[in-house]
């Protein structure tokens, strides 16, 4: 009875240890089960720090803007004299006249255009045939609605007569000289030297004008070639043109003291 008893703790004890044996076997396997799942995991790739891109707007060229020169628009008047301002009617006075940034330039003698498409720099010659004051006007203007003028006057005096005597003709201007000139002495002046007008057209003329002092032998070339070649000390000479060119024209004046002054100037003809 007691054996009985005894077999029967051992087998329940035996069973007891079988189980608990199963347990502790399907841990382990569950364990490692576990551990080999975590060991084929393939770990996440670490993350890489990045740079921030520092992106710029491109460049952009400046909007150019116009700047005007404001005095290149503007018409100005440097000089405007007249030379002498009193004279005697038949003798000649001498308005000269410098501008800038002018596109038209025109002279007015009592309201009326006497000289028009003149040049910047110019001088123009009046001799009024009869005594009075005579007003010119110089007006100009350009292209950007830029315009300007000023006037000055001429006076002109009646000359003197003695009792009985004739009124006094004025000497038309000499264009040439037949006899030598007298001796002179002093430096050779050229009071005046210009062309009018400056431009022109084929089959049209200009006259040159000249006014030397202290010279006895007076000279006007074109081109290089004579054409009044023993000029007086005042005078003029007109030429016509019947071809395109650009004609230079030189006023040569000495004396015998070895003064010496050379002049040019040119006319335009197109």
């Amino acid at each position: 009875m007691e054996n009985d008893v005894k077999q029967g703790n051992d087998r329940n004890w035996v069973l007891i240890l079988a189980v608990i044996i199963v347990i502790l076997f399907f841990i382990g396997i569950g364990l490692l089960a576990l551990f080999l799942l975590r060991g084929s995991q393939e770990p996440e790739p670490a993350a890489v720090p990045t740079t921030p891109v520092l992106t710029q707007a491109a460049p952009t060229a400046p909007v150019p803007t116009m700047v005007q020169d404001a005095s290149a628009a503007q018409v100005v008047i440097q000089s405007y004299i007249v030379e002498p301002q009193r004279i005697l009617a038949g003798g000649c006075a001498n308005i000269s006249w410098v501008v800038q940034n002018a596109d038209l330039v025109q002279l007015k003698q009592d309201g009326l255009l006497v000289l028009d498409q003149a040049p910047a720099i110019h001088t123009y010659q009046t001799c009024p045939s009869a005594a009075g004051s005579f007003v010119y006007r110089l007006e100009v203007s350009n292209a950007a609605s830029s315009s300007n003028w000023m006037e000055l006057q001429v006076i002109a005096d009646q000359p003197v007569q003695a009792a009985g005597s004739q009124p006094a003709t004025p000497a038309p201007p000499d264009t040439g000289s037949v006899a030598p000139l007298p001796l002179a002495t002093g430096p050779v002046t050229v009071n005046n030297f210009y062309i009018e007008p400056q431009r022109t057209n084929v089959g049209g003329c200009a006259i040159i004008y000249w006014e030397v002092l202290n010279a006895d032998q007076i000279q006007l070339l074109r081109d290089g070639v004579a054409v009044v070649p023993n000029a007086q000390l005042r005078g003029s000479f007109e030429d016509c043109y019947n071809a395109a060119a650009i004609y230079k024209y030189r006023l040569e004046a000495k004396n015998s003291e070895g003064s010496y002054t050379v002049l040019e100037l040119q006319e335009i003809v197109e």
